[in-house]
């Protein structure tokens, strides 16, 4: 079965840009849970 899911962590911020953030970044993973993950990929 193909599982979709949505994750958000919190960003960090730019200490050289002097910039602060504050929004969360969102990332997405779908896999097939029948079989084996061989890798992850970013």
């Amino acid at each position: 079965m193909l599982i979709n899911q949505t994750f958000e962590i919190d960003s960090c911020d730019d200490v050289e840009l002097n910039i602060k953030r504050t929004s969360k970044l969102e990332y997405r993973i779908s896999y097939d849970d029948e079989k084996d993950i061989k890798a992850i990929v970013f």
